[in-house]
């Protein structure tokens, strides 16, 4: 009783790793695919973010508050279920303990599954900065999923964003996305081989190329303003404030 636990160490030490690959990548523009700790440690910082902005936690205690009140109009819920551990006290303590056990846990839980998708470098320029929010760890979807929902870091063409500068950002694109730019290009150039493509088509499969060359040579994807607009508006939906 009365012992003082903090992970605040072991989080510098991530931070302060990670920011060098940061400094690396915005300097150099290029993922380094010598560097297999880049990546890891890039993941293992993102999938922190992912739990430990006031975003998140003002979340958990939302679905508390809602969780409590609907047992509790249902006839409640056995005594004492909604009470913090004993051994962490109450209050903001029982608060902080919560957010180090999600700290704790994201790393095995959310890294290899962020590791797994296909990391691409976005740019910009200055005339059209990138926006960061105090939750920054941004994710969406153009795939349904209906009630199930599909903003699930595993699920099925979800992209997750980034920024790390006004010019830069990482993207982390599940898989599918790949697959589609390459059906769509060898679609096209099949039909090129028969009749000429409109420019609609050539303006596709010029994107869909380009796409695949940042994935695959970890170089920077240069954004029209309009794809920037959704970037930040991405960034503003999932903020606090």
């Amino acid at each position: 009783a009365g012992e003082q636990v903090t992970i605040e160490p072991k989080l510098a030490d991530l931070e302060s790793k990670a920011a060098e690959f940061v400094v690396r990548l915005v300097r150099e523009e290029r993922f380094d695919f010598e560097e297999p700790m880049e990546r890891a440690t890039l993941a293992s910082f993102l999938a922190v973010q992912m739990v430990r902005t006031r975003a998140v936690i003002e979340r958990s205690n939302d679905v508390m508050t809602r969780m409590k009140a609907w047992l509790e109009a249902q006839g409640g819920a056995p005594e004492g279920f909604f009470d913090p551990d004993p051994l962490v006290g109450d209050g903001v303590n029982a608060d902080r303990a919560m957010l180090a056990r999600l700290i704790t846990q994201a790393i095995p839980q959310y890294a290899p599954t962020l590791v797994d998708k296909d990391w691409v470098l976005l740019k910009t320029d200055r005339k059209h900065p990138f926006l960061m929010g105090d939750h920054p760890f941004a994710t969406t979807n153009e795939r349904d999923s209906g009630l199930r929902g599909n903003l699930g870091i595993a699920c099925k063409g979800i992209q997750i964003y980034f920024p790390l500068s006004p010019t830069l950002a990482l993207g982390l694109w599940c898989p599918t996305l790949q697959d589609a730019c390459y059906e769509l290009v060898e679609r096209l150039r099949e039909k090129s081989q028969v009749s000429n493509l409109d420019s609609g088509e050539l303006h596709d499969l010029e994107v869909a190329t380009i796409t695949i060359d940042a994935i695959e040579n970890g170089t920077p994807l240069r954004l029209q303003p309009v794809n920037v607009v959704h970037f930040n508006s991405l960034q503003v939906r999932s903020a606090e404030r």
